[in-house]
C-alpha cells in the first residue's frame, strides 16, 4: 500500500509575502499548505516566472477545503469577519486631530526601487506616504 502524500499546486504567487499570508490563512483553517521555490524567488526574484512562482502546496485530500477558503477569501467574506471583530480605527492627524487623511506615492521611492530592481535585482514595496488634507502634515 503507498502510503506517501499527494500534493497540488492550490495557488502560485509572483512574491513570497504573499503566499506566506496564503499559507498562514490555510494553516488558521485546518488545511496543512507548504511553500515550494519560496527561497528561490526571494534569492533571485527574476527567475520567479521561471520557476513557476511562489507554489502553495496542498494535499490532494484537501484540495476542496483549500478552495472553499480561497473562495471565501475572494468574495470578502474572510475580510469581513475580521473588520466586525475588530473594526480598524479612524485615522486621524497627530497634529490637528481632523479625520481628511489621504495616501500618497514617494515617487522619489518609487524610481529608487525599479533602479534597485533593474540593478541589483532586489525589490521592495515602496511605502505610502499618509498627508493630513487640514493641515498639510506628513504622518
Amino acid at each position: 500500500m503507498n502510503t506517501k502524500n499527494r500534493f497540488a499546486v492550490a495557488e502560485w504567487h509572483v512574491n513570497p509575502w504573499d503566499a506566506q499570508v496564503t499559507r498562514a490563512l490555510l494553516n488558521s483553517e485546518g488545511v496543512p499548505a507548504f511553500l515550494e521555490n519560496e527561497h528561490h524567488v526571494t534569492a533571485y526574484w527574476p527567475m520567479s516566472r521561471m520557476l513557476g512562482g511562489v507554489r502553495l502546496m496542498v494535499p490532494v485530500e484537501h484540495m476542496d477545503t483549500a478552495r472553499a477558503v480561497f473562495a471565501l477569501r475572494d468574495q470578502g467574506d474572510l475580510q469581513a469577519a475580521l473588520e466586525k471583530e475588530y473594526p480598524p480605527e479612524a485615522a486621524t492627524c497627530r497634529s490637528c486631530g481632523s479625520n481628511a487623511i489621504s495616501e500618497e506615492r514617494d515617487w522619489v521611492m518609487i524610481v529608487f526601487a525599479v533602479f534597485l530592481l533593474l540593478k541589483a535585482t532586489i525589490i521592495f514595496p515602496p511605502r505610502k506616504l499618509k498627508r493630513c488634507a487640514a493641515c498639510g502634515v506628513v504622518q
